[in-house]
């Protein structure tokens, strides 16, 4: 699929991108790169995405070519969606866009093949080890914008190399990204050591109404329009939150269930060992890894907590 990707790029001159709603460093970084190879090339692309580009983000070269306004043109040759298992988390923002084809590159083992060129790898640790690859076939110079873009997907997907998708290629890419000019030190500094105050008063109010099974195996915790309020944060701000419950000694499951302005309540899910949370994520229509996944459910913010909880608890029974 990868060399009908390449052929497709080759054929065709102008190609629409986007990605996933609440767009993480992957999304991000994965889109920029490839509208920036692309350009590199001759050929045109646009990036339209639902919402702004996270804060955390906007150190990226050129992020503020992400727009949130739907492009003049409405017709191109290919529509490429990055990162997405599923239409539906494109937020809408496909309405009135037409291709040729449309390409789906994506590395969630819940990703539903719904383009007409998938380019699917659930053995890849993040979208833009797999835009690295196409890039490379596609015998694209790659620069030190581009090598930054796809090194910050790589190290947010992967959790700086800490996670399970961590893998022997994605380490080698990362190699080969530094030695095109990523500084390892700056993007760390910039990814994880510029909070916000805000972000930190945020995170002793979610971290405050933690809670723990009596077994200690399940930690979870909220966070509330009203606490998105208090702090004057917003749902950016929370991305990594659920990792410092993983972190509990003994935990085996860690959830995150946020409150949302239309009525739903957005779960993150985060394992350790071999409890497999997207199987989990797909009984409430929602997917992801093995490790890492979320759903959104309808409901108020209690009886989800509760609905949910049961269910782990249950299919940890069975597990």
């Amino acid at each position: 699929m990868l060399d009908d990707i390449v052929q497709f790029i080759k054929n065709n001159k102008s190609f629409y991108i986007t990605s996933h709603v609440n767009m993480d460093g992957d999304a991000v970084g994965s889109q920029l790169a490839l509208k920036a190879a692309l350009t590199k090339i001759g050929k045109k692309a646009v990036i339209q995405n639902v919402g702004l580009v996270p804060t955390v983000y906007q150190f990226l070269p050129f992020w503020k070519c992400i727009r949130t306004e739907s492009p003049r043109q409405k017709s191109f040759d290919g529509i490429f969606v990055l990162d997405c298992g599923n239409v539906t988390r494109t937020g809408g923002i496909l309405t009135g866009i037409k291709g040729k084809s449309l390409i789906n590159i994506d590395h969630h083992m819940s990703n539903e093949h719904f383009g007409d060129l998938n380019w699917v790898d659930i053995g890849a640790s993040s979208t833009c080890e797999m835009i690295y690859q196409l890039l490379d076939t596609l015998s694209i110079d790659m620069d030190r914008d581009i090598a930054t873009c796809l090194y910050v997907g790589i190290i947010t997907d992967t959790g700086s190399f800490r996670y399970a998708n961590t893998n022997a290629l994605c380490l080698e890419i990362a190699s080969k990204l530094v030695k095109l000019g990523v500084d390892p030190k700056e993007v760390a500094e910039a990814v994880y050591e510029k909070s916000t105050f805000n972000k930190l008063k945020l995170l002793g109010l979610v971290l405050a109404n933690a809670q723990i099974s009596h077994d200690g195996l399940i930690v979870w915790t909220r966070v509330t329009k009203d606490m998105f309020r208090s702090t004057s944060t917003n749902v950016s701000d929370v991305e990594d939150f659920v990792n410092y419950l993983k972190s509990v000694r003994g935990a085996q499951i860690a959830l995150l269930f946020r409150e949302n302005d239309n009525g739903e309540i957005k779960v993150s899910f985060r394992s350790k060992g071999k409890t497999n949370v997207s199987k989990i994520a797909a009984l409430f229509n929602g997917g992801g890894h093995f490790n890492a996944a979320g759903c959104t459910v309808s409901g108020m913010l209690d009886e989800v907590e509760h609905r949910v909880i049961q269910v782990v608890r249950e299919y940890m029974d069975v597990v």
